[in-house]
């Protein structure tokens, strides 16, 4: 079990460095494309503004993996109780923190919703200021890159949670539901 919980903790530290590094590539992309370095030498730099939605799609698509290998984990850990009963105990808990009792217009609350938004929402963020740029300057390749980013960071956020779902309908005793 000690094996399971530093992949655990190992995954959840990539997730983490991704997320923090998807940030840095978008700035250091963003400065180039704008022109908000010192040197002239690039005379296209706005062709590197393109680049951002796929960089940012490729990042959600590592840190959702990497979400799913979390997820299963835990998942694993909670349904083998006799492995290591505080673990099972641990994750018995977080799985309940997905579902708890909301006040006022929401009926549950998720302790994880920051992070669940966060990935998928910063990349459609960006990809919206993308989609502006590429409209604003009359650069209509560098729209439709933010808009192909948008549409696969939905597709990306659609099949995690597809394989979320299947995870946790998984039986211990037998065949997959």
């Amino acid at each position: 079990m000690d094996i399971l919980r530093t992949e655990l903790v190992e995954a959840q530290k990539a997730r983490t460095d991704f997320i923090r590094w998807k940030l840095v590539f978008v700035a250091t992309l963003g400065a180039v494309g704008l022109g908000l370095t010192t040197s002239k030498a690039l005379p296209n730099a706005a062709l590197v503004l393109g680049c951002i939605p796929f960089v940012c799609l490729y990042v959600d698509m590592v840190s959702r993996h990497l979400s799913l290998r979390i997820v299963i984990i835990g998942e694993f850990l909670k349904r083998n109780p006799g492995a290591d009963p505080l673990m099972a105990q641990y994750e018995a808990f977080v799985d309940r923190t997905r579902t708890m009792a909301g006040a006022g217009a929401a009926p549950t609350l998720n302790a994880f919703a920051l992070q669940d938004t966060l990935i998928p929402g910063s990349t459609l963020a960006i990809n919206a200021v993308v989609i502006a740029y590429g409209l604003l300057q009359a650069e209509p390749w560098i729209a439709a890159a933010g808009t192909l980013g948008a549409v696969g960071s939905m597709l990306v956020e659609r099949v995690y949670r597809q394989r979320i779902d299947a995870v946790r309908a998984i039986r211990v005793d037998g065949p997959p539901a």
